[in-house]
């Protein structure tokens, strides 16, 4: 579990000093908090990053075939170049540093894995990375129609904060 936390970030790094440019800071620290402390799982600060509880559950077939603890590592990665280095507000404008992390995101893991299973293909059947930005904007297709600058950014229509401040940025930069 922990090497599946590490390959993301290792891959984030490679990735975004190529692509964006060199690491901000002269530190990091990865957290894998324990299953108890899960809701401390995904969240970003500068050189500290929380993937998702090292639950050996991620060993299991069929799981482990889906890379999200990589997907969640490299994502909180993301965030020091984006709001870190483009210092967004992500109360303000969450939509700025959550929509480049998903675009980049997506885009790394498609270069290294391919488009068609960038997300791990569970019993064969291959996840696409762009499933994922298309999922949350199809379910809120008829609401979603509102600013994508809302603030608070906690007023988003009900239940689509992820599509609007993940989803649809992402698919707008792609």
């Amino acid at each position: 579990v922990r090497a599946r936390a590490h390959e993301g970030v290792l891959l984030g790094f490679e990735a975004f000093e190529r692509r964006v440019g060199a690491y901000p800071y002269p530190a990091l620290t990865v957290v894998l908090p324990p299953d108890h402390g899960r809701q401390s799982a995904g969240m970003e600060y500068p050189m500290l990053i929380t993937g998702l509880p090292a639950d050996p559950v991620w060993s299991l077939p069929g799981v482990r075939d889906v890379r999200v603890l990589e997907e969640v590592a490299l994502h909180e990665l993301g965030h020091q170049w984006f709001y870190g280095l483009l210092a967004t507000n992500e109360q303000e404008e969450a939509f700025l540093d959550e929509g480049f992390n998903t675009y980049w995101e997506m885009a790394i893991f498609e270069e290294k894995y391919g488009q068609p299973a960038g997300m791990g293909a569970p019993l064969g059947h291959p996840i696409d990375t762009n499933y994922f930005r298309a999922d949350g904007l199809e379910r809120g297709r008829d609401q979603i129609r509102e600013p994508i600058k809302k603030s608070p950014s906690s007023d988003y229509f009900q239940g689509l904060y992820g599509a609007q401040v993940y989803d649809r940025p992402a698919a707008l930069l792609e």
